[in-house]
């Protein structure tokens, strides 16, 4: 008793625990068990030498599997007589409403090392029947478990075969790898299905040559497939073929899946919409990207597969961030119902940590970003343990702590060595390079985006990459950096305003675009530049983007005394804002009329006051009239000191824009 009592101690290792105090103590737990046993008479005896051998049990699983029919009296029995006996939770998937049992860990650790010194073929017997009682009973991975410990390597394999797809897109691609890896070849080489799936769990780890190598042996094997592993090995390849940056191969392999499953194939479908949505996104196609994901997420739903519902979700979440739709992005990447706590919830929680960071809820960030983090670790999918680094590098940026911002974003880039898709590594090398860029480290800043520009990658990736060179650019500043960051950051803004990639791209585009108008001495257009963005990134709250920009845009940004400018200044470090001169509007200060605007943006143009009355039908008497009581709102007395104040103040803005 003393011995069982030590269960609980810091030695986790039971086993070795019992032969110490075995060989220590004089054979003290041998005598135990002796004693427990030579009180038992033979059915009870027998009756606790086999249930030991089961992890868990009820008297109708004893009576399968020992072909008798006195469980339920022999477990009350030992009940009664005080043998350890165990309320146990019930195995997964196992049948409702049975009450289920186990001994003391450490006495049946006793008790099977006794059965199997009497007869060691009866406990692998036992389990092996057991597997079969759960299998019959709808509890395959339990019967799977039964399977492999007890040598049944063939149910083992045909069990894992009809389950593996579902655990891998249940977030549990781990444990169907090590599932495998326990199969002999020759069961495993039977299990094609699970092979499959297993490919899945690769992709998911990063292992694309492993995939490869496993997709072109199952492609000898076509024939062999039924239609629908055909089409999910299809789905594979494409997949894979997007994940490696070849959006075209991917493009056509998705179509050729989704011409061939059937509607009823929702697995197949779901998966071949997530490879048809990869490859347009790749191509630059974000409203097509966007529809395939929003495609995907009933599909999966309807097939109960988690982890391509959350990756769909975290794409969209990720996809609408890039097009300035925030509250979007936040939206689709809500919590997925009845996945909390599982792995699969990861990648969606992050991207909503990403949308968070661009409004610049850096409360909000702090409270998900642990737990995103967290799941991801238990998923294990390089990608999403990436973009959880990201996160953590733009949250300890934002906090001032440039050491800890530093050692996440190497984190990242150790975790990419590890299998990313293209993409994946595009947004790590812009990272780093503008990162690199703050520091003054130009030439390890070019090094990153060197390396990532020769990948190829397309649309948002791409557009990532060239921001990241504009900043660049607008830090170095050498000899023609500034022309160069101005031509990048024009062709993102004209490409953006078509729809592609989108206001989220465009709004950070016309920040650098305007600190590098200011660097360059052309104070007009940064204003311009810098007013067009706030009123872009206003609606839907951005502001991360400008407070990442630094000193320059806070200087630009006190100087526009727009409403929202004042609002992201506040963003702003303490030490920033100290530096920064207000121009926003002093209290009582009265707005212009519209007709004032119109003459100050025509004083701006040096026409003469007879241009101006001539243009806006007015007299040259009127619009002096105007010009004197403008000069008295602004307090100045000429007509550069006007323009340059209602500059200042945004009143030369068009009133349409």
């Amino acid at each position: 008793m003393a011995a069982l009592a030590l269960v609980g101690t810091v030695d986790t290792d039971e086993r070795a625990l019992v032969e110490r105090l075995a060989h220590g103590t004089g054979y003290a737990l041998e005598y135990l068990a002796e004693e427990v046993l030579a009180r038992l008479d033979g059915p009870l005896a027998a009756f606790v030498l086999d249930a030991a051998a089961l992890d868990a049990f009820t008297p109708d699983l004893v009576d399968a599997v020992t072909a008798r029919d006195d469980a339920d009296a022999r477990l009350r029995e030992a009940r009664e007589r005080g043998l350890f006996v165990q309320a146990a939770p019930p195995p997964e998937g196992a049948p409702p409403g049975a009450a289920w049992w186990r001994f003391h860990r450490l006495f049946r650790t006793l008790l099977r090392g006794r059965a199997n010194a009497v007869d060691a073929e009866r406990e692998p017997l036992l389990r092996r029947r057991a597997a079969a009682w759960f299998e019959d009973h709808g509890a395959a991975e339990v019967a799977l478990e039964y399977a492999l410990s007890s040598g049944d390597t063939r149910r083992g394999a045909r069990l894992l075969d009809a389950r593996a797809y579902d655990l891998v897109m249940q977030g549990r691609a781990r444990y169907v790898e090590r599932t495998l890896e326990r199969l002999p070849a020759e069961d495993r080489a039977r299990a094609q299905r699970a092979r499959l799936a297993y490919g899945w769990a690769l992709l998911l780890r990063g292992r694309y040559d492993d995939l490869a190598q496993l997709t072109n042996g199952l492609q000898d094997e076509v024939q062999a497939l039924s239609a629908g592993d055909r089409a999910q090995l299809l789905a594979l390849r494409a997949v894979l073929a997007d994940t490696r940056g070849r959006a075209h191969d991917a493009l056509a392999l998705a179509h050729e899946v989704l011409d061939a499953a059937p509607e009823r194939d929702l697995v197949t479908r779901a998966t071949a919409q997530m490879a048809l949505a990869g490859a347009r996104r790749e191509l630059g196609e974000i409203g097509p990207a966007i529809a395939a994901y929003e495609g995907a997420i009933p599909l999966s739903r309807a097939a109960g597969l988690a982890v391509p519902e959350g990756l769909a979700r975290a794409h969209l979440g990720l996809l609408y961030v890039q097009r300035g739709q925030l509250s979007k992005a936040i939206s689709v990447t809500q919590p997925l119902e009845g996945a909390a706590g599982h792995p699969a919830a990861a990648a969606a929680l992050l991207s909503r940590c990403a949308a968070l960071l661009e409004r610049d809820e850096l409360a909000a960030v702090r409270a998900a970003l642990p737990e995103a983090t967290a799941l991801a670790e238990r998923g294990g999918q390089p990608a999403v343990l990436v973009n959880a680094q990201l996160a953590w590098s733009r949250l300890r940026q934002a906090d001032g702590d440039r050491h800890r911002a530093d050692a996440a974003l190497e984190a990242a880039r150790t975790l990419v060595e590890r299998g990313v898709p293209t993409w994946v590594r595009a947004l790590v090398a812009a990272r780093s390079c503008e990162a690199s860029a703050a520091a003054g480290a130009f030439d390890a800043a070019e090094a990153h985006l060197v390396g990532a520009e020769a990948l190829g990658a397309r649309g948002p990736a791409r557009a990532a990459l060239a921001l990241a060179r504009a900043r660049l650019l607008l830090r170095r500043r050498a000899p023609g950096d500034l022309d160069a960051a101005l031509a990048i950051t024009s062709a993102l803004v004209a490409h953006a305003g078509a729809g592609d990639p989108g206001d989220g791209v465009r709004i950070g585009a016309l920040v650098v675009q305007a600190s590098t108008q200011a660097a360059s001495g052309d104070a007009s257009s940064a204003h311009t530049s810098l007013a067009r963005a706030v009123r872009m990134a206003e609606p839907e709250g951005f502001a991360r983007t400008f407070v990442e920009a630094g000193r320059e845009c806070a200087a630009l940004l006190g100087r526009l005394g727009h409403p929202y400018a004042r609002r992201l200044l506040a963003a702003f470090p303490s030490e920033v804002r100290a530096r920064v001169v207000d121009a926003a509007p002093e209290p009582g200060l009265q707005a212009a009329t519209r007709r004032e605007r119109d003459i100050l943006r025509a004083l701006a143009t040096a026409a003469s006051y007879g241009r101006i009355a001539d243009d806006l039908g007015l007299s040259v008497n009127t619009v002096r009239f105007h010009v004197k009581n403008l000069y008295a709102k602004l307090g100045v007395g000429t007509r550069l000191e006007a323009v340059e104040r209602a500059r200042t103040l945004g009143w030369l803005e068009d009133d349409g824009a």
